[in-house]
C-alpha cells in the first residue's frame, strides 16, 4: 500500500474510531501511522527457525506482548531454543573390540530399572522398581528405544530375546525391529541428511554400527566437516513390542558381526 492510500485509509478508520492515548503510545495502527517509516527505534519482537527433522522448525517465538520496545542501536538478547532444537552430539568414544555398552531406554539409565546393576532386583524390567509414587513401577510397551553404543570393531549388529529368562534366545522378528535412521549436519552447505542404518544381509535383519558407516562413508570427514547431531546418535534399535510380544517380562541381547571381504557376516561375537 502506498504512503497516499495508507493514509487515506487510516484517516477514514480513525474518524469513526474512539480517541485511544494507550493504543496511540503502544504505536498500533491505525491510530500510529505506519509511513513514512521515520521511527529509528524501532519495537521488535523474534522468531527463531533451524532446518532439524524439517526445514524451517520454529525453535522460538515471541508473541506481541513480548515486544522489545524502542530498542537502541545495539542490542544484546539471550533466547532459550525449545526442545525442538538439534544439537551436535559430543563424538564420544566407543567401547574397545566386540564389546558392547547398553546405557539406557527410552532415555532412562538402566540402573534405574528392576534387574539391572545398581537398581533393585526386582520387579524385573520396571522403571523406577519399588518407588510409591505415578513415576514408580512403570513397565515398557509399545515403541521401546534401546540406547547405547558398540565396539569399535563391530560392523553391524542384531539383537535377540528370551522370554525365559535367557535359557533359550531368538531372532528378533522383522516386525518388531525398528530403524534408528541418524542425522547430520554438513557446515559446507548448512544442510541436514538423515541415514537409515537398518538393513538386510544374508537374510538377516541387522544394523550398522556408527562406526562403520563413518568408514565406510566419507572417512575422514565425520568430526571435521560432517557432525553427528544429537537425534538418535546413541540408539540401537527402537523394539516394536506391540507385535508379536504378550505382556510379560523379556531378557534382550546383541549379536556384533564383522563382514568378510566377500560382504558376508561369518564372523559373529556376543
Amino acid at each position: 500500500m502506498s504512503e497516499k492510500a495508507e493514509s487515506n485509509v487510516k484517516n477514514r478508520i480513525v474518524t469513526r474510531l474512539p480517541l485511544v492515548p494507550e493504543l496511540e503510545q503502544l504505536h498500533l495502527w491505525p491510530w500510529w501511522q505506519w509511513q513514512p517509516w521515520w521511527d529509528c527505534t524501532p519495537d521488535i519482537i523474534f522468531r527463531v527457525t533451524q532446518d532439524c527433522a524439517a526445514a524451517g522448525t520454529v525453535i522460538y517465538e515471541e508473541g506481541y506482548g513480548q515486544a522489545r520496545w524502542n530498542i537502541p542501536a545495539s542490542l544484546d538478547v539471550t533466547l532459550v531454543a525449545t526442545n525442538k532444537a538439534c544439537c551436535l552430539q559430543d563424538q564420544d568414544d566407543e567401547p574397545e573390540g566386540f564389546s558392547a555398552l547398553l546405557s539406557d531406554v527410552c532415555d532412562n539409565p538402566i540402573n534405574f530399572i528392576g534387574g539391572n546393576s545398581g537398581a533393585p532386583a526386582a520387579p524385573v524390567g520396571y522403571l523406577n522398581p519399588g518407588v510409591v509414587s505415578v513415576t514408580g513401577d512403570r513397565p515398557y510397551g509399545g515403541n521401546v528405544l534401546i540406547q547405547g553404543q558398540t565396539g569399535s570393531a563391530v560392523h553391524y549388529y542384531e539383537f535377540q530375546w528370551s522370554g525365559d529368562g535367557g535359557a533359550t534366545w531368538n531372532d528378533m522378528p522383522t516386525t518388531a525391529v525398528g530403524d534408528i535412521p541418524r542425522q547430520y549436519w554438513i557446515p559446507s552447505t548448512n544442510t541436514f541428511q538423515w541415514a537409515p542404518f537398518l538393513t538386510t544381509i544374508d537374510g538377516r535383519r541387522v544394523f550398522e554400527s556408527r562406526q562403520h558407516y563413518e568408514a565406510t562413508h566419507d572417512p575422514g570427514t565425520w568430526g571435521l566437516t560432517r557432525f553427528w547431531m544429537a537425534s538418535n546418535y546413541l540408539s540401537l534399535m527402537n523394539w516394536l513390542t506391540q507385535t508379536p510380544f504378550l505382556n510379560g517380562t523379556y531378557r534382550l541381547r546383541i549379536k556384533g558381526w564383522q563382514l568378510d571381504d566377500g560382504g558376508h557376516l561369518p564372523i559373529r561375537r556376543t
